[in-house]
């Protein structure tokens, strides 16, 4: 699954498999800080442990990778040129 946990100061507690999975091999995540790694696309808020609080389970986050995944061999990647730099999660 696409899950991530994390804790009161925003760092990386748990990544689903899926999530790792898009990471080279070795990369460590756990225990980096969210921002180290993801860029929050939306909302439009500052990335705090009460205000992502204060939106409670009504709430929509869509993030970007920062740091560099692994090459998509794949014939999608292929075909739209993709470079496979970065993700966005919803």
């Amino acid at each position: 699954p696409f899950a991530i946990v994390l804790d009161h100061q925003l760092r990386i507690v748990h990544l689903g498999t899926a999530i790792k999975n898009i990471f080279p091999v070795g990369t460590v995540l756990s225990g980096r800080a969210l921002e180290d790694v993801f860029r929050l696309i939306r909302p439009d808020i500052t990335l705090e442990w009460d205000k992502v609080l204060s939106y409670g389970r009504h709430i929509v986050f869509v993030i970007e990778s920062k740091i560099p995944l692994c090459t998509n061999p794949s014939a999608v990647g292929r075909k739209f040129g993709s470079n496979n730099t970065q993700i966005r999660l919803k």
